[in-house]
């Protein structure tokens, strides 16, 4: 795994960001798209949207804190990608669990008893192209 940057914005997606902080853009729709379902099920989204390249086979770990409660974590992947995995790695880095998908699109339930700082990992499966782009998105009720 190489060291990537990260884009953090406030909200899945303000056009008048995208070009500031290089937000991808052909995510943008995907990434609605998604996150509306998951409102419809009562959830709402949770801190910010990280976004960043991967290249085929490679992986970003993404660190994040949540309370007691139930979450959806949503990854969306650009044109270019096959297939995108997410998984919650549990200790000794293995994977406590993961979506199970094959796409653009991988999703994972996950419900917190206490507080704590939880370890998101994010694998590029397929990417047809050097790199493919990414953005995940974290939802609670």
């Amino acid at each position: 795994m190489k060291p990537l940057a990260f884009a953090l914005l406030a909200a899945l997606a303000v056009p008048a960001a995208s070009a500031q902080y290089g937000w991808p853009r052909d995510l943008e729709p995907q990434l609605r798209q998604a996150a509306n379902a998951i409102y419809a099920r009562g959830f709402r989204q949770q801190g910010t949207v990280v976004a960043a390249a991967l290249e085929p086979g490679d992986y970003q770990d993404v660190n994040i804190d949540l309370g007691p409660g139930e979450y959806e974590v949503l990854v969306v992947c650009n044109t270019d990608c096959g297939d995108v995995d997410v998984a919650l790695m549990g200790r000794r880095s293995r994977a406590a669990a993961r979506d199970g998908s094959v796409g653009d699109v991988a999703t994972l339930r996950i419900e917190r008893t206490e507080a704590g700082r939880l370890r998101l990992r994010v694998t590029m499966d397929v990417c047809l192209a050097d790199a493919c782009r990414f953005a995940l998105a974290v939802f609670g009720r």
